[in-house]
């Protein structure tokens, strides 16, 4: 049996097609195909009207429908038919945007290295309950690079620990953003720091010159051990006094966050560029230390933001597998036998 699909109808199809009619005369269109084009004309007005409210591409269809409702002074009815009306809508936006465009984005792009390669790691949008899995953040990778990445442990469970460490920061900071259940500075410290993580994975994964990646990553990272002492009660004066002294900073915040993983951390800051080197200094630097120092801030990214919320994915995963693997433990930033961070 077809399944039962849900579909918005235009309730007064014959007012939409007499304002439609007016609309085509006033406009010099000929009788055949009135419809169409007095469609397409409202579509592209009512859309420029939602671009500049600043509405995004993937919103506009279905608020160009409501927006044109109002307009003409009809109604929607939800129901089991095709509205060619509707459909007809649709249809403009897809030949005015690209099917990227009009799909809802992702919370977050981020990036995971492999060899020297960058590789796109999305955090998408999840309704209601859903298993969740490593391999979703990669779907659109292709298989062939996907089963070399699952080839070797290390890169592996690598991509597992940068796919958890992006899942638990954006949607713990997406939780504290709704809660507001910590001090408003943190919460923009840590915003910013996403931001900031976006714009080095855009320049890893589209742009030639890559250099800049070092300066959005060294910031995020200030800017994420900030916000922790914002939201262990610091005051922005007392936050102020640490400046850019990196290694203070994660002293300090190592100090409030008991549980976090003080060895990484401190490494993380160990190995970055200091700011004032990136900025005045012009440095050759491989892909794969470009790429290190963006994974270090994106599992730093992950560590603050799970000292201040309630989630780790890594626990709902205990006994799961990717590839076959159990990435139940941590590997990255990997660890040499000895206790000492080894590089990659």
């Amino acid at each position: 049996m077809e399944a039962k699909v849900m579909r918005v109808m235009v309730a007064d199809r014959e007012k939409l097609e007499r304002y439609m009619s007016e609309q085509a005369r006033r406009k010099g269109i000929a009788e055949a195909e009135e419809f169409d084009l007095a469609l397409d004309s409202l579509v592209m007005e009512v859309d420029d009207e939602l671009v500049q409210e600043g509405l995004q591409p993937f919103q506009r269809p279905i608020n160009a429908c409501s927006r044109i409702a109002d307009r003409i002074g009809i109604s929607f009815t939800i129901g089991q038919e095709k509205d060619d009306v509707v459909e007809a809508v649709h249809k403009i936006y897809e030949k005015l945007y690209r099917a990227s465009d009009l799909h809802m984005p992702p919370m977050h792009i981020g990036t995971f290295m492999f060899r020297d390669v960058f590789l796109p790691l999305r955090v998408f949008v999840i309704y209601g309950k859903v298993r969740l899995s490593p391999m979703q953040g990669m779907h659109d990778v292709p298989e062939n690079v996907l089963k070399w990445v699952f080839h070797n442990d290390e890169t592996g469970q690598t991509f597992c620990d940068q796919w958890i460490d992006l899942y638990d920061f954006v949607y713990g900071l997406d939780d504290v953003e709704k809660l507001k259940n910590h001090p408003a500075q943190a919460i923009e410290f840590w915003l910013l720091a996403k931001q900031q993580l976006e714009g080095a994975a855009a320049t890893l994964l589209g742009s030639i010159d890559k250099y800049t990646v070092i300066q959005n990553s060294v910031i995020a990272m200030e800017l994420l051990l900030k916000g922790a002492l914002f939201a262990n009660g610091m005051t922005e004066k007392e936050v102020r006094n640490y400046s850019h002294n990196m290694k203070e900073l994660v002293e300090k915040a190592c100090e409030i966050m008991p549980n976090a993983d003080h060895t990484r951390l401190k490494m993380m800051v160990g190995r970055a560029p200091k700011l004032v080197e990136r900025r005045y200094q012009m440095k050759d630097y491989k892909r794969t230390e470009l790429g290190q120092i963006m994974m270090d801030a994106q599992y730093a990214a992950g560590e603050v933001l799970r000292q201040f919320i309630d989630r780790d994915i890594r626990v709902s995963l205990a006994g799961e597998s990717a590839s076959g693997r159990d990435y139940s433990q941590r590997y990255y930033p990997p660890l040499k036998p000895d206790g000492h961070v080894a590089t990659i």
